[in-house]
């Protein structure tokens, strides 16, 4: 007996807008460039440090993913639960529905903006959230104490999308690795630097 993957939930879509919310597949958005909603997250250690990790295209970003439409409601699931989804599942820690909606009421939401790359295919509507993980220690926990590469050991944290090398930044080597490779980051993690370094 052959068992199927489950299909991956329709995302938010929306017009040009942010208005009339619909369910879309992630592949038709990225295809087309229909306007659709994303959350990224600013996740800051004891010491003051922001997380970021590689991509599989090699540029830095910060945890985040899209915005699931819910099936049995028919209707957006909010931002902040997508945030506090995203985060959970990217870094490994437990993605339950207790844990999401524990996290959601932890999460401050600190920017939105418009992005828009792959030349005009990907058009998202961004809600930026912020934690520390003193407010969360589940977070904390789930990730490195300190930089480094992952070696492929048990308590390395690869999400689905293929993201590595998970490390702690303090500003000033952000701003170091912004300014000897500009384009070596995602519009989220630049927006997130230029907002941290405006204080």
């Amino acid at each position: 007996m052959t068992q199927s993957i489950p299909p991956r939930p329709r995302i938010v879509a929306t017009d040009w807008g942010n208005r009339n919310p619909f369910p879309e597949t992630l592949e038709r958005v990225h295809t087309t460039g229909i306007p659709h909603r994303a959350v990224h997250l600013e996740v800051f250690d004891e010491a003051g440090r922001l997380l970021v990790w590689r991509r599989s295209d090699g540029r830095l970003e910060i945890p985040g993913g899209h915005v699931d439409w819910s099936e049995a409601l028919h209707t957006p699931e909010p931002d902040v639960v997508a945030a506090a989804r995203e985060l959970l599942e990217e870094t490994g820690a437990d993605p339950s529905a207790t844990a999401v909606a524990a996290l959601s009421g932890q999460l401050e939401h600190c920017a939105d903006f418009f992005n828009q790359s792959q030349n005009g295919r990907n058009n998202e509507w961004v809600q930026v959230f912020r934690i520390d993980v003193r407010r969360y220690p589940a977070v904390g926990r789930a990730v490195p104490n300190h930089p480094r590469a992952f070696d492929g050991g048990a308590n390395d944290v690869l999400s689905d999308e293929g993201n590595f090398e998970p490390r702690w930044l303090g500003l000033d080597d952000l701003l170091d690795w912004l300014r000897a490779d500009p384009t070596g980051a995602t519009s989220a993690l630049r927006a997130c630097a230029a907002r941290w370094a405006r204080g």
